[in-house]
């Protein structure tokens, strides 16, 4: 392997990898303030966020073709299109946020039709109260990331990230316990604070971008150029598919939740620090396959798959290589990682988290390297523009394969059976991809040698 190649991947991955995982430990952070206020908050006001972040993760889909299309269109040196790409996804943020302020209002009705532990009910609608109001920041941010890391400006957005973990807990907090006098909100001032992070890390990403002399002249082109509908092409050609892509995984663990939720409260609080936990991996390896995909677009936009596919393998190794590290964290130090979230908690109800938790540690360990490879594979094939076939891929694969195994295993062996099946359908996606890859990169050198001989 190209060590140029290694070494100018991780420098792009490494701050992106850093930045999704403090913006992972915010929600991470939220969950364990939740343990701080006993189990049934710990269930009910994970159940609620994780619904709220399944949403997110959607959106997140639609914004990331913005990144993919800005790379594209920088290989090709087309500063209009980029100005005309991130203005139509300034204008898609605020029609998301108000879309998903809408659809919130039906969260608890829809968790009580599932079934829901009744006693955590109250505790998940106060989530999603606050949680509208942290959707325009944080949308609007996603826009900002898209541009910056389209033009590989990475770095800031890892800066930005920490610091706003350095606001979001200590706020959260004190909204929460209503410390220093302030009234105690409970699991609503957690979201509350998440609101205050959200929206410091989207001024500070709009100023260090605007500090930066090429991205500067680009955003003040947006108030003279109008806006025209092949300017949204990119989001519903790619994003749609992408965030199809991602509802379809979103939703597959939202199911699982619901499922573990009809079990017991104590397998509803382990499930979901295992699923936080593994969130935390998971967001680390969209860094590693973004940070690849920024120079798999923009050789894809020069016309050099050779590039494209040196770039691609190199950000899978990165991603091999830390997949392993964070498994083999959850072996060795289970017991720790399931007191984080259950300070809070006493008794027999503790202990039965503690158990089921170390056990589904155990599961999350074991399909590391194929969760973090079929996110690497999948980002490689939208910088190639690749938008629905890895779509029908997620489809199959999670629903087809991995929720009726997680279903069927969840008699015999409880939520430790989801949590198999989930596993399984994410091996079967990964295999999928990596052979689409090959072909369509093929493909890709198969046309541009027939074109050369006409």
């Amino acid at each position: 392997m190209d060590r140029a190649k290694f070494i100018e991947v991780f420098k792009l991955s490494a701050p992106l990898s850093a930045a999704q995982f403090a913006q992972s430990a915010m929600i991470f952070s939220d969950t364990v303030l939740f343990g701080l206020l006993g189990v049934t908050e710990l269930a009910g006001g994970g159940l609620g966020a994780g619904v709220y972040h399944f949403f997110v993760i959607v959106i997140t889909g639609i914004f990331s073709a913005l990144s993919a299309e800005v790379a594209i269109l920088a290989g090709k040196e087309n500063t209009d299109g980029i100005a005309r790409v991130f203005k139509a996804g300034l204008v898609m943020a605020l029609l998301l946020a108000l879309l998903l302020g809408f659809l919130l209002q039906f969260g608890e009705p829809f968790l009580a039709f599932a079934e829901q532990p009744e006693a955590a009910l109250d505790f998940a609608d106060a989530y999603l109260s606050g949680a509208v109001w942290i959707s325009f920041p944080a949308f609007l941010f996603l826009a900002l990331r898209g541009l910056a890391v389209g033009m590989g400006y990475t770095t800031g957005i890892m800066r930005i990230s920490f610091l706003a973990i350095l606001i979001n807990v200590p706020v959260s907090y004190v909204l929460m316990t209503g410390w220093g006098g302030l009234p105690e909100l409970g699991v609503f001032g957690v979201a509350m604070g998440t609101v205050v992070g959200s929206s410091f890390m989207c001024v500070m990403l709009l100023r260090d971008l605007w500090n930066k002399s090429d991205i500067r002249t680009l955003l003040q082109k947006i108030p003279i150029l109008e806006l025209r509908r092949q300017d949204f092409s990119a989001f519903w050609l790619l994003g749609v598919p992408i965030a199809l892509a991602w509802t379809m995984e979103a939703g597959v663990f939202t199911a699982a939740t619901l499922l573990a939720g009809t079990i017991s409260v104590a397998a509803l609080a382990a499930h979901q620090i295992a699923l936080q936990t593994a969130s935390m991996a998971f967001n680390i390896y969209i860094g590693f396959a973004q940070g690849a995909a920024i120079r798999t677009g923009q050789s894809y936009g020069q016309g050099d798959y050779l590039k494209v596919r040196q770039y691609t393998w190199t950000g899978l190794v990165l991603g091999f290589a830390f997949c392993i590290g964070a498994a083999l964290l959850f072996v060795l130090l289970p017991e720790p990682i399931i007191r984080l979230f259950t300070l809070g908690a006493q008794g027999t109800l503790d202990r039965e988290v503690q158990q089921l938790g170390v056990g589904l540690l155990m599961i999350a360990a074991l399909f590391q390297l194929v969760d973090g490879g079929q996110v690497i594979m999948m980002t490689a094939l939208r910088g190639l523009r690749v938008g629905m076939p890895p779509t029908l891929v997620s489809i199959v694969s999670y629903w087809v394969v991995g929720f009726p195994i997680a279903w069927a295993l969840m008699g015999p062996f409880g939520v430790l059976g989801i949590w198999a099946g989930l596993g399984l359908g994410l091996g079967f996606a990964f295999v999928c991809l990596v052979v689409m890859f090959i072909r369509k990169v093929r493909q890709l050198e198969m046309r541009e040698n027939l074109s050369a001989v006409v």
